[in-house]
């Protein structure tokens, strides 16, 4: 999820256990602004987009 480096809500995402900075190509190159959440963390997701589509908007 894109939250924003920095914020409040990117640095909560990462403190989810397991959570980690979103690296697609898995070669150490984590976009900046994005978590990825771990699947048994799903609970979680639903605030989570909340707060992505927050930040996006604010573009």
């Amino acid at each position: 999820m894109e939250l924003g480096a920095g914020t409040p809500e990117h640095a909560s995402a990462l403190s989810v256990p397991g959570a980690e900075p979103f690296d697609p190509g898995g070669v150490g190159r984590p976009f900046k602004d994005w978590v990825s959440l771990p699947l048994d963390a799903s609970a979680e997701w639903v605030p989570f987009a909340g707060c992505a589509l927050a930040f996006v908007a604010q573009r």
